[in-house]
């Protein structure tokens, strides 16, 4: 079986367009995982020194538990 020029060149196009997308679709995949975390780890990281705190307390010191 002889591959013809024209052949060849409509694969190796088909190759490069499916090549593309694959690399915008990793990079817009890895991008909204990146801004996904950024956003939860910033939450997270205030939040936790304020919860369940005993009356007249503004904040807790380390990530252990608070006992009278």
């Amino acid at each position: 079986m002889e591959i013809k020029r024209w052949q060849l060149k409509l694969f190796t196009t088909a190759i490069g367009e499916v090549s593309e997308m694959l690399k915008k679709r990793l990079f817009l995949t890895c991008m909204s995982l990146c801004v996904s975390v950024l956003l939860t780890e910033s939450g997270f990281a205030e939040a936790y020194t304020h919860w369940q705190l005993p009356e007249g307390a503004f904040a807790r010191l380390g990530k252990g538990w608070v006992t009278e």
